[in-house]
């Protein structure tokens, strides 16, 4: 017992040294990457690639012998374009060679992490100290950039599972956030997490966009207010349209995004302008591999700072829309103009090609008689739409069957009674395709 209690206050102290170096991070290297010019970023990003390089060759099993077979000397990685001399890393080569792309000599006080699994194959990752900092100081900067200082409370509707007998709400006291299960979003449990809410005053919500959207939407059913609120922080879902609304007509704020991967690949957040997600070219040097649709691309991205795991140009699995521009809030970041989830989480066509999910959100979004959506694209193509209902729902369910079938060519069931899927980290997406 004496062992488990030191263990952890080890890990607490821990903890709160690699946030407070992270919040350091946040006010000054990522302070002044947001206003680098062309010049400053590329030479950093050249810096990073140089050592991450030399790094992985003398130390990473798997770099070693790539290197070897292909004939490249590390040494001779002078900038960001001589990645392109390395093979796209697909994610089934990493989960059939996990432990080769680890470098021992930086496992040690690493931090383990683990993706989510929706694709079907859950892979275990690892996070170097440096890396987290960063990690921590990218989140903190995104958070300033919606006005957030520390300490300000967040009420957090992500992760927190509590175990039998917990309760579904546990108060971190030290940096003043409340964790509220998303687990337990019943309507009796979700009137219980608001009324608590309006008497703690929290400043920010952050969660899943399907929990965020759920507790709003009900918020606004039974005239619940949370007047204390200045915006939201959403991350490991596609944000919808519906999202968004429900959260900004329940308790008048903004979401802002958040987009990362457990591999720890790169990062992109939304800022307070709301026009698409800024690529954080401090975090990772992005590629964009153009698809057969002309605004679609793939995402590509080498870590700059994690010497546990380094994956080079590693495929993300993701696609972003839009080509890369600048934003008018003025931070040198590009932005693109959104994140469509994982390229195969589209819905398959009965001839067999991908549809963006972009065009079912944005139909979806234009139902008055829709509160709550779930397409879930079965192994064989068959298609069941998971609708919530609001009145006047006139003719929805017939208007989204007929659409489905028109736009897949798969046969669509509609199902006005259904629970929703849930995956086993408590997210509820919007589109779910399953494999078996």
């Amino acid at each position: 017992m004496r062992l488990d209690f030191l263990s952890f206050m080890l890990d607490k102290a821990r903890d709160i040294w690699l946030t407070a170096r992270g919040a350091a991070y946040a006010r000054t290297t990522g302070r002044a990457a947001e206003r680098w010019g062309p010049d400053a970023r590329l030479g950093y990003q050249n810096t990073r690639v140089q050592a991450l390089i030399a790094f992985a060759a003398r130390n990473v099993p798997y770099y070693s012998r790539l290197f070897a077979d292909i004939g490249l000397d590390a040494g001779s990685f002078a900038s960001v374009e001589d990645l392109k001399r390395l093979p796209v890393l697909e994610k089934k080569v990493v989960l059939e060679q996990q432990d080769q792309f680890c470098s021992y000599e930086s496992l040690r006080g690493s931090i383990r992490l683990r993706t989510s699994g929706t694709s079907g194959h859950p892979m275990q990752c690892y996070a170097s100290t440096s890396q987290w900092v960063v990690e921590q100081g990218a989140i903190w900067r995104q958070w300033g950039w919606a006005g957030y200082r520390f300490r300000d409370r967040i009420a957090i509707i992500r992760s927190y599972r509590p175990k039998p007998g917990e309760p579904p709400v546990r108060v971190d006291r030290l940096r003043n956030w409340v964790y509220l299960s998303p687990y337990h979003l019943d309507r009796k449990t979700v009137r219980e997490f608001l009324h608590f809410l309006r008497k703690w005053r929290p400043l920010f919500l952050r969660g899943y966009p399907s929990s965020l959207a759920l507790v709003a939407q009900f918020a606004e059913e039974e005239r619940i207010s949370l007047p204390s609120l200045r915006g939201a922080f959403v991350a490991s879902e596609t944000l919808t349209p519906l999202h968004r609304a429900a959260v900004r007509d329940a308790f008048g704020i903004e979401i802002f995004d958040h987009y990362g991967q457990a591999e720890i690949s790169c990062m992109l957040h939304e800022c307070e302008h709301h026009d698409g997600m800024h690529i954080l070219d401090d975090y990772a040097v992005v590629e964009l591999q153009p698809t057969a649709d002309p605004a679609r691309f793939r995402l590509i991205a080498t870590n700059l700072h994690n010497t546990a795991m380094p994956l080079l140009r590693y495929d993300t699995g993701d696609v972003v829309r839009g080509a890369l521009r600048q934003c008018k809030c003025g931070r040198s970041f590009p932005v693109v103009e959104a994140i469509e989830g994982r390229s195969d989480d589209n819905l398959t066509h009965a001839k067999g090609h991908a549809l963006p999910s972009v065009n079912f959100y944005t139909f979806m979004s234009k139902l008055d008689g829709i509160r709550r959506f779930q397409v879930v694209q079965e192994a064989d193509g068959r298609i069941r739409v998971n609708l919530e209902l609001k009145p006047p729902a006139g003719g929805a369910a017939g208007t989204v069957e007929g659409y489905f079938r028109e736009a897949t060519g798969q046969p669509v069931e509609i199902d006005t009674g259904a629970t929703f899927v849930q995956t086993g980290d408590g997210k509820c997406p919007a589109i779910l395709k399953r494999r078996t």
